[in-house]
C-alpha cells in the first residue's frame, strides 16, 4: 500500500511537535529543578532517576494496554486524539514553580513528572505503531520512518536553536521560573496542534490481526526471542541515553564552563543539523548497506564525540562533538524507526513496549 506525500507530511508533523516537547523537557527540566525550584543537583538527578526507573516499567504496561486496545479494534489515531492534550497540560505543569515548601516542591515535581511520563508514553506508543497500520509495504514504512525523523529533527533544530533564546527572552535575560514556564506554554501549544493533526488525517488501512492482542507475559517472551527487536532496543537506548545526557549537560556547560548561556543555542542546534539533512539519504543508504553497518557508524560517531568533548574544552570542540552526535543520531534512530514494522513482522508477536523504549529525542 502506497502512501501519498500529504499523509507522509502529516505523520512527520506529529513527531515535529511531539519531539519538540520531548526534547524541551529532556534538555531543560533538570535546569528548571535547580534554578527555578531551588533543588540541589543531587536532588534533581534523584528525581529524574526515580521517575526514569518508573518509566521503564510504565513503558511495558502502557505498551501492553495499547496492544490490547488496538487488538480489540481501537484505532491508533483515536488514541492520539485522546492523549495529546493531557501531554501538553502536564508539560506546562511540569515547568510551573509553586510557592511550596522545599519538601512539597520535591513531592510536586515527582508526582507531575511521573504523570507526564505516563501520558507521554500513552501518546508515543500509538504514534510509533501507526505506520504498521497505515501500510504493509516495507519500503513505504521505511520512508514513513524517514519522514517522521525529518519532522522530529526540524522540531529538534527549532528547540535546540530557539528554546534557550526563548527562555532568556521571557526571563528578561536570565534563566528563571518565568522564562521556563512561558517557554513551556509555547512548546505545549505546538505539541497539541501538531500532535492532533495525524490523529485526524492519517488513515489506518491494514486490518488488525487478532493474534496481536496478546497477554503481556506472552509478548515479553516473544520480544526476548526476537533478536532483531532486542538489538534495536539496546542500540537506540544507548544513543538515547547519551543524547539526553548531552543535551542536559550543555545548559550547564555553556553557562558555567564556557561562561555564556548564549552558547547553548549554537552547540545544540548543530546536533540537529546533520540528521536534518542526512535524513533524505537514509532510505538510499539502507538499500546499499545493511543495518549493522549503519549502527556501527552510529556507535563510532558517538564515541568520537565524547573523546573530542573531553579533549577540547572550548566552543569549537563542543560544536564538532555535536556534529558527531548528530551523525550518530542520523545513522541509528532513523534506521530503527524504519525497521520497527519489519522487526514486528519478523516475530510472531511484537509487544508495543518496544516503541516507547526506543523513543528518543532526535
Amino acid at each position: 500500500m502506497k502512501i501519498k506525500f500529504g499523509e507522509k507530511l502529516v505523520y512527520a508533523l506529529g513527531d515535529f511537535s511531539n519531539n519538540s516537547a520531548y526534547l524541551f523537557v529532556g534538555t531543560f527540566f533538570i535546569s528548571f529543578l535547580t534554578i527555578a525550584l531551588g533543588q540541589s543537583g543531587t536532588m534533581a538527578g534523584t528525581i529524574i532517576m526515580v521517575v526514569t526507573i518508573f518509566d521503564a516499567i510504565n513503558d511495558v504496561v502502557i505498551g501492553s494496554i495499547i496492544d490490547k486496545l488496538h487488538g480489540r479494534g481501537t484505532k491508533y489515531t483515536k488514541m492520539l486524539r485522546f492523549t495529546v492534550i493531557p501531554v501538553g497540560v502536564m508539560m506546562v505543569l511540569l515547568f510551573w514553580s509553586p510557592n511550596f515548601s522545599t519538601a512539597m516542591k520535591i513531592a510536586y515535581a515527582l508526582v507531575i513528572y511521573t504523570v507526564y511520563t505516563i501520558v507521554q508514553t500513552s501518546y508515543q506508543v500509538p504514534f510509533g505503531s501507526l505506520p504498521s497500520s497505515m501500510t504493509d509495504d516495507g519500503d513505504t514504512r521505511i520512508k514513513l520512518g524517514a519522514y517522521r525523523d525529518w519532522g522530529a529533527n526540524v522540531g529538534s533544530f527549532l528547540v535546540n536553536t530557539f528554546a534557550s533564546v526563548l527562555i532568556l527572552y521571557f526571563g528578561k535575560g536570565e534563566m528563571n521560573s518565568r522564562g521556563f514556564f512561558c517557554s513551556a506554554v509555547v512548546v505545549a501549544i505546538l505539541l497539541i496542534i501538531g500532535g492532533m493533526i495525524p490523529g485526524i488525517f492519517c488513515k489506518e488501512r491494514v486490518p488488525v490481526v487478532k493474534a496481536q492482542d496478546a497477554p503481556l507475559k506472552e509478548g515479553l517472551k516473544a520480544f526476548g526471542k526476537n533478536r532483531c527487536a532486542v538489538i534495536a532496543t539496546i542500540v537506540t537506548c544507548m544513543v538515547n541515553c547519551v543524547l539526553v545526557a548531552r543535551a542536559s549537560f550543555t545548559t550547564y556547560y555553556a553557562s558555567y564552563c564556557l561562561g555564556n548561556a548564549n552558547f547553548i543555542s549554537p552547540i545544540l542546534s548543530v546536533m540537529s543539523m546533520v540528521p536534518l539533512v542526512g535524513i533524505f539519504f537514509i532510505p538510499i543508504l539502507t538499500e546499499k548497506f545493511d543495518r549493522k553497518r549503519m549502527y556501527c557508524v552510529a556507535g563510532i560517531s558517538i564515541i568520537l564525540s565524547g573523546i573530542i568533548q573531553l579533549a577540547v574544552n572550548n566552543l569549537a570542540g563542543s560544536i564538532i562533538s555535536s556534529l558527531l552526535c548528530g551523525l550518530s543520531l542520523c545513522f541509528s534512530v532513523t534506521v530503527t524507526w524504519g525497521a520497527i514494522p519489519d522487526i514486528a513482522d519478523y516475530g510472531e508477536i511484537f509487544p508495543a513496549f518496544i516503541v516507547p523504549v526506543c523513543a528518543t529525542p532526535h
